[in-house]
C-alpha cells in the first residue's frame, strides 16, 4: 500500500524529469560549455603559440656632468621574457621595452624595478616587472 502510494505521489515523473536534466545537461555541455558556442579547444589554441624575447631598457637623459652610465654593463632581471600570442602578431616582435628610466639625477649605481611597456596584441608576457641595475661612474 504504502509502495503503491509512494509511486502514485509522482516518483516516476521526478525520475523521468531527471533522467531529461541529465540528457540536457550533456547536450548543452557538448555545445556550450567549456568547449565554447560549437568551437573545439584546440580551434581556440591552434593560432596560439609562445615566443622567447630579450628585454631592451630605455634610459631617459644623461646622469649629471661629471658622471656616466656604462651601458654595456647595465644588468637586467630577467634578461627575456616569453611572450604568448597569435602567431602571426609574435612574428612582428622581436623585442620588449622597459618604460623610461630617468638617469638625469642619478650619481651613483641604482637598482630600480619598472615595468614592460605593454606588448601590442599580445595575450600574456610572463614577467610585467624587470629589475635593472644601471651602473654609475665618476667620468674621466
Amino acid at each position: 500500500m504504502k509502495v503503491s502510494k509512494f509511486l502514485k505521489g509522482g516518483f516516476v515523473y521526478k525520475i523521468v524529469a531527471l533522467l531529461l536534466a541529465i540528457t540536457t545537461y550533456v547536450y548543452v555541455r557538448g555545445e556550450i560549455g567549456i568547449q565554447g558556442i560549437g568551437i573545439r579547444e584546440q580551434d581556440l589554441l591552434k593560432d596560439i603559440s609562445s615566443k622567447i624575447v630579450p628585454v631592451r631598457v630605455v634610459l631617459k637623459g644623461e646622469p649629471p656632468q661629471g658622471y656616466e652610465v656604462l651601458r654595456s654593463s647595465i644588468k637586467i632581471t630577467p634578461e627575456k621574457v616569453i611572450i604568448v600570442g597569435k602567431n602571426d602578431d609574435l612574428e612582428k616582435i622581436s623585442e620588449v621595452v622597459t618604460k623610461e628610466i630617468d638617469v638625469r639625477k642619478i650619481i651613483h649605481t641604482d637598482t630600480k624595478s619598472i615595468s614592460i611597456v605593454p606588448v601590442e596584441n599580445a595575450i600574456n608576457v610572463s614577467s610585467k616587472m624587470i629589475e635593472v641595475e644601471i651602473p654609475i661612474v665618476v667620468s674621466q
